[in-house]
C-alpha cells in the first residue's frame, strides 16, 4: 500500500472517530434534555414557583376539563426520542466506519 493510501486511511479514521464521538454526544445531551423534559411534565413546575402554578392550574381546572396527558407533550416527547435515536444511529455508523479504517491500519502494520 502506497503512501498515500496509508495518510487517507489515517485521515479517514481520524475524521470517523471525531464523528462518532460529536454524534455521540449529541445523542446524550438529547436523551437528557428528554429525561429532563419527562421529570417535569411528571412532577410538574420548580417548588419555587408552586404558589403560582396551583393557581394557574386551578383556573384552568375552573373553566375547562384538563386532560392528564397533553398532546404537545407526548409529541414533544417523542420528537425528542426520534431525534435521540437518529443520533445514536449516526454515531453507531461513525463507530462503524472508524472500526473499519482501525483494521484496515492494523493489517497494514502487520505487513510491514
Amino acid at each position: 500500500m502506497t503512501s498515500a493510501e496509508v495518510s487517507q486511511l489515517k485521515r479517514s479514521y481520524d475524521r470517523n472517530l471525531g464523528w462518532c464521538r460529536f454524534w455521540l454526544g449529541i445523542s446524550l445531551a438529547v436523551t437528557t434534555l428528554t429525561f429532563t423534559f419527562a421529570v417535569n411534565q411528571v412532577f410538574g413546575p420548580p417548588m419555587e414557583n408552586t404558589r403560582a402554578a396551583n393557581a394557574e392550574r386551578s383556573d384552568v381546572e375552573d373553566s375547562n376539563e384538563v386532560d392528564p396527558i397533553r398532546f404537545t407533550s407526548v409529541a414533544v416527547m417523542f420528537m425528542l426520542v426520534v431525534v435521540a435515536t437518529i443520533c445514536a444511529v449516526l454515531s453507531a455508523r461513525f463507530r462503524l466506519l472508524y472500526r473499519r479504517n482501525d483494521a484496515a491500519l492494523t493489517a497494514i502494520r502487520k505487513d510491514n
